[in-house]
Parts: C-alpha cells; sequence; structure tokens
C-alpha cells in the first residue's frame, strides 16, 4: 500500500485531536499533590544557599531535571516517557553520589558505579537504600511496548500510548515517590554538617510540607537537632 503526503497529513489531523485529549483521570488529586509536594521539597532544598557546595553539582542537577520532568510527562500519561526519564535521574544520581566522594564515574556500567557507591557507606539502612534504588532502576529498565507499531497504523500506536491504565500510573507515581525519599536520605547524608548549620524550625517547615511529623522527626532526629 502507497501512503502519499495528504494521507500522513491526515494521520497527523487524527494525531493533534488524540494529544488535545491526553489527560490524567487515573489517580485523585490528592494523590498527586501529595507527591508534587514531596518534589517541591527536593526542590527546595536544592535552591537552599547552605547546600551549594554539595548540590551546585552538574550529575545533581541533570537528576533532579530528569525527575521534574518525570512527574510532568506523567501527568500527561506518558508513562513510559516518565519511566525512562526516571532510569536517568536515578543513573544521574549514582553518579552524584560518587562525584561527592572523588571516585571513578563509569558512564556506561551502571552496576559498576553502584558498586562503587557501595564501598563508601557501612550504615545498613544506607546500604539498604543502595539496593532499592538498584531494583528500581532494573524495574524501570524492564519497559516493553506489547504491539508492533507495523501491526497498526501509527496514529492507533500512539493513541494506545496514551491509553495508559490505571495500574500503570499507581507504580510510576509511586516509583517517584520512593526516588524521592531515597534522594532525601543521600542528601542528608551528604550535607549532613552543612545542614546542621541550618535553622532547625527552617527545616522543619521546609520538610513538613512533604512529610508527615513523624517522618520530619526521624530525619531531625538523624541529623541530631
Amino acid at each position: 500500500m502507497i501512503i502519499n503526503k495528504s494521507d500522513v497529513l491526515n494521520q497527523f489531523d487524527d494525531y493533534r485531536e488524540i494529544i488535545s485529549k491526553a489527560t490524567n483521570l487515573h489517580l485523585s488529586l490528592k494523590k498527586e499533590s501529595k507527591t508534587f509536594l514531596r518534589v517541591y521539597v527536593l526542590w527546595s532544598l536544592s535552591k537552599r544557599p547552605e547546600l551549594e557546595k554539595w548540590l551546585h553539582n552538574n550529575y545533581y542537577v541533570v537528576s533532579l531535571s530528569f525527575l521534574l520532568e518525570a512527574f510532568t510527562c506523567l501527568m500527561l500519561n506518558q508513562t513510559s516517557g516518565a519511566q525512562l526519564l526516571l532510569r536517568s535521574s536515578v543513573e544521574n544520581f549514582i553518579k552524584f553520589c560518587l562525584s561527592t566522594e572523588n571516585l571513578t564515574i563509569d558512564n556506561t556500567r551502571f552496576k559498576q558505579n553502584l558498586k562503587s557507591l557501595r564501598t563508601v557507606y557501612n550504615d545498613e539502612k544506607i546500604l539498604q537504600h543502595i539496593s532499592k534504588l538498584e531494583t528500581i532502576y532494573h524495574d524501570l529498565s524492564k519497559l516493553s511496548h506489547s504491539t508492533s507499531s507495523s501491526e497498526i497504523s501509527i496514529v492507533n500506536y500512539i493513541g494506545q500510548t496514551l491509553n495508559v491504565t490505571e495500574l500503570e500510573f499507581k507504580n510510576t507515581i509511586t516509583y517517584i515517590r520512593k526516588i524521592i525519599d531515597i534522594y532525601l536520605l543521600f542528601i542528608f547524608t551528604i550535607c549532613r554538617e552543612s545542614l546542621k548549620k541550618w535553622d532547625s524550625s527552617d527545616l522543619r517547615n521546609t520538610l513538613k510540607i512533604g512529610f508527615k511529623d513523624n517522618k520530619v522527626k526521624s530525619i531531625l532526629q538523624q541529623l541530631s537537632f
């Protein structure tokens, strides 16, 4: 079958209609807003002058950028795009952690970077979170499309990518929340001395934006406030 330019332009019109209808219908606004609040806490910490010594780091900036883009992608029902961005965020965050210890970074082997990171810490809690981050990364790497684009029209194929199930959406937003929690643990560990110079009430109020009181209390105890 020969496809001419007008046929493709007609499909483009259909494509624009599909995109215009792309909207999230899967989770309550409350669930999404809670996740955004955690995103905001991470963003806010990243902009504090007290932490600039550590977080003014290209790997960290890229990691945070990918995380923010992943959240936006998810709000547009693009779960695959969100998951790919999250994977890239994790890769760069591991590199950030290594760079703070002046360790060699392998730009092609994620497992090697994880192995190097495990040599830095002997705290069991941190090692467990490294393993959690590894599991999340491998889960995000298992993306696949069940239908080949050669079997259906491009418009229908694109339409399927927007037809996100509630489970897919829920799993992806859960990944975002878990990743933020792990990132914060490492930031609190790496920036501990700098955070101790921060006014405790100010830090407490920032954390309370996205976390419950018991979680905030645990974080502050970790920092010896």
